[in-house]
């Protein structure tokens, strides 16, 4: 039997599940294969029933359009195995084949994927945070195929930030979405076309790009910017870029830049640093991922220049100064000339600490020591802790971390640290130091993978949409335990300090945080009562909630009353209390309690007071109160 019209069939409805069910009436491609399976209908009754069932899945009064398209697939696949054959000449060989098609997770009820799918594909308002708490609490609920499409839809939302999102979301997903990525891109508005384009970059990298290439024909504006910069993943566009680097002005030149920047060829290297040479100002940024000493000595008679500005002025600098200075100075990363470590032995002769753009130079040649391990900044950074001490001990210290035995790191930098009664400093000196110290610490974490503590290191691209790149280097040996005792007894665990998460992520943390990351998971547990007697004693024990729960801690009674009552001024609400709640394991009767305790300290204050004006100055506000506790009626 000629098979052709079925294998046609069974391809357009597997492109209608995915395209969505509510797309099948208008499918004009899968009405004219259903049409050319009719003949062979009136010759099998088999085929006869699938035809029927295809007809009835396109009708407009097919009720169950999801459930009656998997059942014609099934049948479908049924029927081709059946009347498959196989023949070959010559000694058979097995070969594993990758499939065709992307695996569909198992078909969710249409109660759980209708919300979600009308968020992505209707307009209204309130939809942004459903997407949102899909992805991050119920990601596999978007796998089923209905989503996977709406998520597509939703790259042509008018919401930006939905659109933005759905973007960030696919380009994380595997290669078996291109084809419905791509299907469509034509007719997707501009928006959405460059949403489709971003999304294909994070999951196509450089095998798509030719399409990249096939889009500079005809691409303008936003959807051309990134044409351009999708084609910095593949080195062999270089003459390509710097062709199009005589031709293109404005946003779309800065692309170009930004992805020669990425290229690392010589040609590449060459044309940026003619550019930089032309115009240091104007081009620092795009020299930011270039290491090489030419460019790096440039780059620091630059900042010299700059420098001799800043020290003669007095008072503030201008903005434009700043601007200028901080493309210069975030271009430094990772480069090790001569001239450049010059620049760091300036700044450690002038960091007094009433010059504030001195005082960045520690963290960067941090940044640079972790991102390049390059030997030179190394034994620059010993060379400062000595001449300079200070907060020039933290370069020193992570660069050690990564070269010497966990003993002799402990012994050198223990002293290091200044304790709050350590006398000779000043308060705020001995913050400052003590914070460059810890922000070494806030780098690192134990991976549960390797089973090694690592440091994290993140430098950004320069220009728009500029990617970032993330390094982890192992400790050569694990962490003294003494330092664990040292951020347990002497440091303020509330104190917060600029740090970098296992996943290149930058974020403020507590020393009690940055503390647990360190931590081997057979130690975990033990931090329970540690982190549960510092919640008892800070003013705000907030952030040491999701600590305890970590540690398998079982008792959290009396933390969220304790908070209400150590910061009255927070004037919390209701639904506040609740949210807070709502994140710690209690049972209903602890809420109730705890809920009751709250009342009875927020009711110590007037009525109309800061403290208490958001509880129950309303009469809805009283009975939510008393339905929380388990009070009958109000007061």
């Amino acid at each position: 039997m000629e098979l052709r019209e079925l294998y046609e069939l069974h391809d357009r409805l597997e492109a209608a599940a995915v395209a969505g069910v509510n797309l099948m009436e208008e499918d004009f491609r899968l009405k004219r294969a259903i049409e050319a399976v009719k003949p062979l209908s009136q010759a099998s009754p088999v085929i006869g029933k699938l035809y029927r069932m295809a007809l009835g899945v396109i009708s407009p009064e097919c009720e169950d359009r999801a459930g009656s398209l998997l059942d014609v697939l099934a049948l479908s696949q049924a029927l081709l195995c059946t009347q498959a054959s196989f023949g070959a000449g010559g000694e058979e060989e097995i070969t594993a084949l990758a499939p065709a098609h992307r695996e569909y997770c198992p078909c969710l009820p249409y109660s759980r994927v209708k919300p979600l799918e009308e968020a992505l594909t209707c307009p209204g308002g309130g939809r942004y945070a459903l997407i949102m708490e899909a992805i991050n609490e119920r990601p596999e609920d978007l796998k089923d195929y209905r989503l996977s499409a709406a998520m597509v839809t939703a790259l042509s939302d008018s919401y930006r930030d939905i659109a933005v999102t759905a973007a960030r979301y696919l380009a994380k997903q595997d290669k078996g979405l291109l084809p419905l990525i791509k299907e469509g891109f034509e007719e997707a508005s501009e928006y959405g076309k460059l949403g489709r384009l971003r999304a294909m970059e994070g999951i196509g990298g450089k095998d798509e790009n030719d399409f990249y290439v096939s889009l500079l024909d005809h691409a303008k504006k936003e959807l051309r910017e990134e044409a351009i910069r999708a084609l910095r993943m593949d080195p062999g566009n270089t003459e390509r870029l710097l062709d199009l680097a005589n031709t293109e002005k404005g946003a779309c030149l800065e692309a170009v830049k930004q992805s020669l920047s990425a290229m690392g060829t010589e040609p590449a290297r060459q044309y940026l640093e003619e550019q930089f040479t032309k115009d240091p100002q104007g081009n620092a940024g795009y020299i930011r991922l270039l290491r090489d000493d030419s460019i790096s000595d440039r780059l620091a008679g630059e900042i010299e220049v700059f420098l001799n500005e800043y020290d003669k002025a007095q008072g503030e600098m201008p903005a434009k100064w700043n601007d200028q200075f901080d493309q210069l100075f975030l271009s430094m990363a990772c480069k090790g000339s001569c001239a450049m470590q010059d620049v760091y032995r300036r700044a450690a002769r002038s960091g007094s600490p009433d010059r504030q753009q001195y005082l960045r130079f520690p963290d960067m040649l941090i940044t640079s020591i972790l991102q390049s391990g390059d030997e030179r900044l190394v034994d620059l950074a010993g060379e400062l802790a000595k001449t300079a001490g200070k907060w020039w001990n933290a370069p020193a210290f992570a660069a050690d971390l990564l070269i010497l035995p966990a003993k002799e790191v402990y012994d050198r930098y223990r002293i290091a640290i200044p304790k709050d009664g350590f006398l000779g400093l000043g308060r705020e000196e001995k913050q400052r130091i003590r914070k460059a110290m810890m922000g070494v610490f806030g780098r690192i974490h134990y991976n549960d993978k390797t089973g090694r503590q690592e440091c994290s290191q993140r430098m950004e691209e320069y220009g728009a949409e500029g990617r970032t790149f993330r390094s982890r280097r192992p400790l050569v040996e694990p962490l003294d335990p003494r330092w664990y005792e040292l951020l347990m007894d002497d440091m303020p665990g509330d104190e917060t300090v600029s740090a970098i998460d296992e996943n290149g992520r930058q974020d403020m943390m507590t020393y009690d945080q940055i503390l647990y990351r360190l931590l081997p998971p057979e130690r975990r547990p033990a931090m329970g009562d540690y982190f549960h007697r510092r919640a008892l004693d800070m003013k705000d024990n907030r952030s040491l909630y999701g600590l305890l729960i970590r540690c398998g801690w079982k008792d959290y009674r009396g933390l969220v009353s304790l908070y209400v009552k150590k910061n009255p001024e927070a004037g919390l609400s209701i639904w506040e209390i609740n949210r807070m709640l709502a994140g710690i394991p209690l049972t209903e009767e602890e809420r109730q309690m705890e809920i009751r305790e709250i009342d009875r300290i927020l009711c110590g204050y007037p009525k109309h007071s800061p403290a208490r004006k958001n509880w129950d100055a309303y009469e809805q506000q009283r009975r939510m109160i008393n339905e929380a506790s388990g009070l009958p009626g109000g007061k």
